[in-house]
Order: structure tokens, then C-alpha cells, then sequence
């Protein structure tokens, strides 16, 4: 305790000194509740940052821009999900799984609905065939996390706490991991399943990777005519949808590289593991 008390004292000493206890308080602040928070400026200003981060890994023979006049099956565990699209440290320290906690804004899938009016939304895209659609556009990816909710790791003992965490989308009790992998078809294996279901029937599929970092998706990319990878896009996902038809072309290059699959017997636990590269940094493709 002593110590915890000195660490305080110098930091608040160090706040006194920077006259931050002289300043108002911040909801007396200008700005302060303000009706330009969440304005259409600002919104506009966001869905301009999607389309300028989103980084196209693959497109197989021209499959995009899409065709706004297209019959276009939506489908995957993201295509409506503003909460997963915001990831973490949002409305709620682990983020939100839904569309009710994140006010305005669009899902990815209503994004697309407003610019093509022949795309149709399933949660279950098992039966669709291929006379009845011309493209699919799979959401694929991860769930929200922060901080050690999000760590890969193999489960230890110590990972087990008494009623769990608020807010945590693990198992009762947990203090996540979120799995022993990063690789997405072992993390989530019904994205693979979705996708080689729909290509298998003939439907060519953009895959469109929701993510906070890079995963391994070898299988996922190989099954998929057209690949993005689109982060965590935020409240704004009708910016995905203006580059997925072409009305912006994709301008987002990769800041790091993106990791192959693991070498054969290597582990990728706390990590540690061999992964070779599959692209490098600073790669991307373009429409045009």
C-alpha cells in the first residue's frame, strides 16, 4: 500500500503542476454535450476512414466492384452486426454482439441494402443455389475483445475466476482466452463452412474479414473468389459497401505483414510458433 500511495502522490503532484485541476470539468467544457457528437459531418467523416483503410487481399477475376443491379446474398456472423464491427472499448469495455447499443450508423449488410436493391440478407445461407444469386457476400471474422479477453493462449488455471468477468463473451468464469490459435477457420470454423458451401454451389464469394488483428485465413482465402480485409470498421459500414461496388476504389495497403499458415508441428501459444509470411507489408491490390 505504501508503495501504490507514493505512485499516486507523484502523479497527482505531476497533474497539479500541469494546472489540469485548474481547468472545468469536462462535461462544463466547451463542446461538452454538444449536438455535433454523432452529426452527419462526423459520420461522413468516419465512413470516409473505412473506405480509405479497407485492404483488398484477393479478386479473382474481376469479381468486384459487385454491380449494384445484381441478385447479391448477404450472410455471415457479421453482415449485421454494428456491435462486432466496433469491436472492443466501445458502448461497453468487451463491445456488444447487435445493432441496439450502437445508435445511427449503418451494418455492413445495411450499407449494401442501399446500394443494391436486389441483395437479400440469411442467416442461414445453407440452401441457397445458384440460379438465385450472383454473387455472395460473406461477413466473416471475429467477436469483439479487449485487453486479455482477446489473448491467445492455451487455457491455465489461472484463467479461471469466480463468476467471470462482466461484459465477457467466454465461458462462465473465464478470463477469456479467445483461443490457442490464430487461425480463423479453427476459431470459427462456420466461416469456412459458409463459404465452401456457397463456392461449392457455383456462387462466387467476396469474403469480408472483420477483425482487430491479422489472422491466418489461408483456407478461407483460397475458397473465396474476392478477399478484404476491412478491421474493425466502426459504426460506419456502409463504407465497406462503396468500395465493395466500386464507388471508391480500395487505397488501403497493409501497415504490417500478414502471416501464412503455421509450419507443420509449430505452435502459435502465447507467441510463440514459426508462421511464414503470406503478404507482405505494404501490399495491396486495386479495382482499377
Amino acid at each position: 500500500l505504501d508503495r501504490i500511495d507514493d505512485a499516486v502522490r507523484r502523479i497527482l503532484r505531476l497533474k497539479l503542476a500541469c494546472g489540469l485541476f485548474d481547468k472545468p470539468r469536462p462535461s462544463a467544457r466547451n463542446g461538452a454535450g454538444g449536438t455535433a457528437f454523432g452529426s452527419r459531418e462526423h459520420r461522413e467523416v468516419a465512413r470516409e476512414a473505412v473506405r480509405k483503410s479497407l485492404v483488398l487481399l484477393k479478386n479473382r477475376g474481376r469479381t468486384l466492384p459487385l454491380d449494384a443491379e445484381a441478385c447479391i446474398l448477404v450472410t455471415g456472423r457479421n453482415a449485421h452486426n454494428r456491435g462486432h464491427q466496433c469491436g472492443g472499448f466501445t458502448v461497453a469495455w468487451q463491445g456488444v454482439s447487435g445493432n441496439e447499443a450502437i445508435e445511427g450508423g449503418t451494418s455492413i449488410w445495411e450499407g449494401i441494402r442501399a446500394l443494391a436493391p436486389r441483395a437479400v440478407l440469411a442467416e442461414d445461407a445453407s440452401a441457397a443455389d445458384h440460379r438465385d444469386f450472383d454473387v455472395a457476400v460473406v461477413v466473416i471474422g471475429e467477436r469483439p475483445y479487449a485487453e486479455g479477453m482477446g489473448d491467445i493462449r492455451e487455457p491455465s488455471p489461472e484463467d479461471w475466476t469466480p463468476g467471470g468477468i462482466p461484459g465477457a463473451e467466454g465461458g462462465p468464469g473465464m478470463l477469456d482466452p479467445y483461443g490457442a490459435t490464430l487461425e480463423l477457420a479453427a476459431l470459427h470454423p462456420e466461416d469456412l463452412a459458409t463459404i465452401r458451401a456457397l463456392s461449392g454451389r457455383g456462387i462466387p464469394v467476396v469474403a469480408v474479414l472483420i477483425s482487430g488483428r491479422p489472422l491466418i485465413v489461408s483456407q478461407e482465402l483460397e475458397a473465396s473468389a474476392a478477399f478484404v480485409a476491412a478491421w474493425l470498421p466502426g459504426s460506419e459500414g456502409a463504407g465497406v459497401a462503396d468500395v465493395l461496388f466500386g464507388r471508391h476504389d480500395f487505397t488501403g495497403r497493409l501497415s504490417f505483414t500478414w502471416p501464412a499458415p503455421l509450419a507443420r508441428g509449430a505452435r502459435n501459444t502465447n507467441g510463440r510458433g514459426t508462421a511464414s509470411v503470406l503478404f507482405p507489408r505494404g501490399y495491396r491490390l486495386r479495382l482499377g
